[in-house]
């Protein structure tokens, strides 16, 4: 009589391989990268990157560098739910005229004209919401952030924005971390998916309607740290303060 073979099927455990859909961002960075040459000062952290000031870790009214804290008018210290130019701090309500920093009549309330061009403490938000030292960075402030840093695009905690890293000697290592936050026209924030602006205390004196602000911008894959540009002092713009060296 023939042997029967039998055939023993032993059923093998399979580990599912579970696959993410997810892509990794290979523009992110970690919170480290900005954790190194901070000190702080009058309870704001502040970074050195080895220049003639100290910038503000985070934007005015953040609690973290990736979050954009207030828009804040020009000359004006504190947020609002609408930025217009009838609404605007220092213009006569009609949106056309202004009755402080104008230098010239054709822009001033009943030609009223002042020699003021820079803001004064009292109307500059980092000194009123910071204390005195603090203040918004000026034209030298920023050319001086263009010469000696360089500019890449990267995320930080899922907020797109400007790393912008010191090339002084001995500070190489130190970077500020701009979210693209935009600004406030109206009711509305515009570009915030390619621009940060952030205002300088500077009046634009060729055209007293307008501010100087310091200009970041990414789209297509090139990012650029702009030339000093100019923006409407009604809109709402971010403010990134800065305070001299110790």
């Amino acid at each position: 009589m023939k042997k029967l073979l039998k055939l023993i099927l032993i059923p093998l455990a399979v580990t599912p391989i579970l696959v993410s859909c997810e892509k990794e961002d290979p523009y992110a960075i970690s919170m480290d990268v900005l954790s190194v040459g901070v000190d702080t000062i009058q309870g704001f952290e502040a970074v050195d990157l080895g220049l003639n000031v100290l910038w503000a870790k985070c934007n005015l009214g953040a609690d973290s560098p990736e979050k954009p804290g207030y828009y804040i008018s020009w000359g004006e210290t504190a947020t609002k739910t609408l930025y217009t130019e009838k609404n605007y701090a220092w213009s006569d309500g009609t949106g056309i005229f202004y009755t402080k920093y104008c230098n010239d009549p054709k822009w001033g309330d009943h030609e009223f004209t002042d020699s003021l061009v820079v803001l004064t403490p009292q109307d500059d938000p980092a000194v009123v919401n910071m204390g005195n030292g603090w203040r918004l960075p000026n034209s030298s402030d920023y050319a001086n952030l263009r010469t000696w840093c360089t500019v890449r695009y990267c995320t930080l905690n899922g907020q797109g924005g400007f790393l912008i890293t010191s090339n002084k000697k001995g500070y190489e290592n130190r970077s500020i971390f701009l979210p693209m936050a935009g600004l406030m026209d109206y009711d509305e924030i515009l570009y915030s998916d390619r621009y940060a602006f952030y205002w300088t205390n500077a009046l634009n004196t060729s055209d007293p309607s307008t501010a100087r602000i310091m200009q970041f911008h990414h789209e297509e894959g090139i990012t650029d740290m702009e030339r000093e540009k100019k923006q409407d002092r009604y809109r709402g713009l971010n403010i990134r303060p800065v305070i001299k060296r110790q």
